[in-house]
């Protein structure tokens, strides 16, 4: 289960450690990293990450752009790179996809 704010609550943030992580899990749009934390990928980087594969080396940046805060992933396995929505941290638990599914 993706550990979820209130609604009033500001939407979940993620701090990039500077760490490079690995790709854990793909579901669809949404990813997992080594961390346990939980991606959903625009539609429109959907087709560039139908080839990314687990494993993968992986880093998370932050872009501000006015007062909106975007995420960036970049596969440097792949040397691709795509926006992201942070959803949170996943739970306990063994079985990734069956939280994030």
């Amino acid at each position: 289960m993706i550990a979820r704010q209130n609604r009033g609550a500001v939407m979940a943030r993620y701090y990039p450690d500077g760490q490079e992580r690995w790709l854990a899990q793909i579901h669809g749009l949404r990813l997992v990293l080594d961390d346990r934390s939980v991606w959903e990928v625009s539609q429109f980087d959907g087709r560039k990450i139908a080839h990314w594969i687990r494993f993968s080396c992986m880093a998370v940046s932050e872009v501000e752009v006015g007062q909106r805060l975007f995420y960036v992933l970049k596969n440097r396995s792949f040397n691709s790179d795509v926006t992201a929505k942070f959803l949170g941290l996943l739970s306990g638990g063994t079985n990734l996809m069956a939280d994030v599914a």
